[in-house]
């Protein structure tokens, strides 16, 4: 048996090696090489199943960052979010990820009144909303 000593990498050598894996980066890379792969399954109200890809999540991210994009959401901005488990909540915030802003998720289960306190103290600088809340 060959006995193999871990080597412990320093601080600058874990940086360099990360220095351009960001989220966006990382998820377009996997998306390309797995288009197909299946990475939700969400159960429509008929009982049946949706079946969402890498591709179709990396799309309507794009889709998504394209339209914050183009009302004014920038590098950094905080955005709120209220909905319940869907494939929406990974779209925005896959979506947010692509252009630097940061999907704050604001529970859904607070009545519109008990929503404003949350966002007031984050700074949203923009709201999404699905499923009619907000």
């Amino acid at each position: 048996m060959t006995h193999v000593t871990p080597t412990r990498a320093t601080p600058d050598e874990v940086a360099a090696s990360v220095a351009d894996a960001t989220v966006p980066r990382r998820f377009v890379e996997l998306a390309e090489a797995h288009p197909d792969q299946v990475v939700l399954n969400a159960k429509r109200a008929d009982g049946g199943w949706d079946r969402y890809t890498l591709t179709d999540l990396a799309t309507r991210a794009g889709q998504i960052a394209a339209g914050l994009r183009a009302a004014g959401v920038q590098p950094g901005h905080r955005v709120a979010s209220i909905d319940k488990n869907s494939m929406e909540f990974f779209e925005i915030t896959f979506g947010l990820a692509k252009i630097g802003a940061v999907n704050v998720a604001v529970n859904w289960r607070l009545a519109p009144p008990e929503m404003r306190q949350p966002i007031a103290q984050i700074g949203a600088q923009a709201h999404a909303r699905f499923h009619g809340r907000l």
